[in-house]
């Protein structure tokens, strides 16, 4: 069997131009900016999304863990960083993950379901069309911000270019 597992994020109706020019996720993967630079008379735009990873820490004698969203069969089930084998070390059961053996008291368990949700939509309050906002994309070093670059920015009389720093309100962006 592969490791790998696809999930597709696809854009509504109003967001095709050129929705995927440019994708970046935060270092633990938990977050994913999408850019689409031609969307909106080529004002372009990014949107971010969240990629479901619900955390528990365990208290060394309940074994079963129920996230708040369905569990697909390509869940991905971690003990402190360590991932666990379906049938083996855990069993989905009802929608929640019931380990063979409890994990040790303070073990940090993680279900990621590989799900996707629509956080924001970035937009500059002064797009002009042509600009091409979203052309590349980027999280900083520690996730607290959001880099997105409007490559034919102009004035009447030059083309700058310009890019964008969306900062971190929370969770919107990274831990």
């Amino acid at each position: 069997s592969s490791d790998l597992y696809e999930h597709t994020i696809s854009p509504a109706a109003y967001e095709q131009g050129y929705f995927g020019k440019s994708v970046k996720t935060t270092t633990t993967g938990e977050q994913v900016v999408i850019g689409a630079p031609q969307e909106h008379t080529q004002t372009g735009r990014a949107a971010v999304y969240d990629r479901m990873v619900e955390s528990f820490i365990s208290n060394g004698y309940i074994n079963t863990f129920t996230p708040n969203r369905t569990i697909p069969t390509a869940a991905k089930v971690t003990v402190n960083g360590v991932v666990q084998i379906f049938n083996q070390d855990y069993q989905v059961i009802d929608n929640s993950v019931r380990f063979i053996t409890t994990p040790p008291q303070g073990s940090r368990i993680t279900i990621d379901i590989n799900q996707f949700t629509k956080l924001t939509e970035l937009v500059l309050e002064d797009n002009q069309v042509g600009e091409y906002f979203g052309t590349a994309v980027d999280f900083c070093k520690n996730n607290c911000s959001i880099y997105a670059t409007a490559p034919m920015y102009h004035t009447n009389d030059y083309r700058y270019g310009r890019v964008a720093r969306f900062v971190n309100q929370g969770r919107i962006y990274g831990e």
